[in-house]
């Protein structure tokens, strides 16, 4: 007798159903939620470097349509194109952590190897390489180097501290109005003799 009860409840128990969605829920949900992030996490890497991207060859595009770059003061170029670089990729993780490099390279007269005319940098880092450019113009020509870095953080930033998302992307132009850009009204700090160096 005392089993007729123990078994109905044995048996409803087994034919309820109502716990089954919760369940299923909570097993599928962190799934979802690494789906979802992971697909986050994607989307802002593509649309940052894809932004990064264009800034950089509007960077350069932008110097080298003048003949001179003016560094410090009010007037300083390099600020400025920083500042609407970081505009224009800032998405709301980035803080100030777009980096420039600058290098004036020209051609020896005599046989062609490239040479640094003057370089800047936002911070104390320099990589552009002339040697990268060798053969990339006649003699007496110049060019002008643009590197971008970026360090922003992702969303998984935010779990992870060290994780950030690292860019850089170097590009070369011709000058467009003038045969050289010079820096401050100055044609060449380094390798001044460049144009008769054998």
């Amino acid at each position: 007798m005392m089993m007729k009860p123990a078994k109905k409840s044995l048996a409803r128990f087994l034919r309820a159903n109502r716990g089954v969605a919760a369940v299923e829920f909570a097993l599928i949900a962190p799934v979802l939620v690494t789906i979802c992030f992971g697909i986050s996490e994607m989307l802002f890497r593509f649309q940052v470097s894809d932004q990064f991207n264009r800034q950089a060859y509007q960077v350069a595009d932008l110097l080298t349509r003048g003949s001179d770059v003016q560094t410090g003061g009010p007037n300083d170029d390099i600020h400025a194109v920083l500042q609407n670089a970081n505009t224009a990729i800032g998405v709301g993780f980035i803080n100030n952590s777009i980096n420039l490099e600058l290098a004036s390279i020209g051609f020896e007269a005599k046989k062609g190897d490239p040479v640094v005319l003057w370089k800047r940098s936002t911070n104390a880092t320099y990589k552009l390489n002339p040697n990268d450019v060798k053969g990339f113009g006649e003699k007496l020509e110049t060019l002008l180097g643009v590197r971008l870095t970026l360090d922003a953080n992702t969303p998984y930033s935010w779990f992870d501290k060290d994780t950030k998302l690292k860019i850089e992307k170097i590009v070369y132009f011709r000058p467009r109005v003038s045969r050289l850009i010079k820096i401050n009204g100055a044609e060449a700090e380094q390798n001044k003799n460049w144009e008769v160096t054998s």
